[in-house]
């Protein structure tokens, strides 16, 4: 998977990882942290803990996980059935986003199980947790969509904006 210049100066020359397993990584991320949030959610609201506040708990948190949810169930789905994708994804890419997937993930957990301890209401600490998890939010979800909607290598689409300009230099198209 990845060959090393040496192994005094580690630095990685060639590390790559198939599309498939990049987007299996953070799928699991994504699904297992949004449901163990769900799930405490659901406990914590059978138990009473929102009152009559129920709605505007689940108004809160369902757009912080649903649509990235919903875009990888959909290429996922999408995917499911075709030939195996052979695209690659470089290791730094991937450890990227899995990082940014697991702190946005991890702020959103903390925030909802810190919350029972939290001196303000619970639907006032929700609001107030747009302003620390929406930026986070913006970068994990800029990595997801590039990792699930990217359709052709980079190497792909630059041949043929290259074929295409030339193209409309040789004399003998037109």
């Amino acid at each position: 998977m990845s060959t090393k210049k040496n192994d005094s100066d580690h630095i990685y020359v060639h590390a790559i990882l198939s599309l498939e397993h990049v987007r299996v990584g953070l799928m699991r991320i994504w699904f297992i942290g949004a449901g163990a949030g769900f799930f405490v959610l659901v406990i914590q609201a059978i138990l009473g803990r929102y009152g009559n506040h129920v709605d505007d708990v689940f108004s809160w948190f369902i757009p912080t996980v649903v649509p990235t949810l919903s875009m990888i169930l959909g290429v996922v789905g999408a995917t499911a059935f075709g030939p195996l994708d052979k695209r690659q994804v470089r290791l730094s890419f991937y450890e990227l986003a899995k990082w940014v997937s697991l702190a946005y993930i991890g702020v959103l957990l903390a925030t909802i199980i810190l919350q029972p301890f939290s001196p303000i209401s619970a639907i006032e600490l929700y609001k107030l947790s747009n302003f620390w998890l929406g930026p986070i939010q913006g970068l994990a979800a800029a990595a997801m969509a590039f990792v699930f909607t990217r359709t052709e290598p980079v190497s792909e689409r630059a041949d043929d904006n290259t074929n295409a300009n030339n193209a409309g230099n040789d004399p003998s198209v037109h």
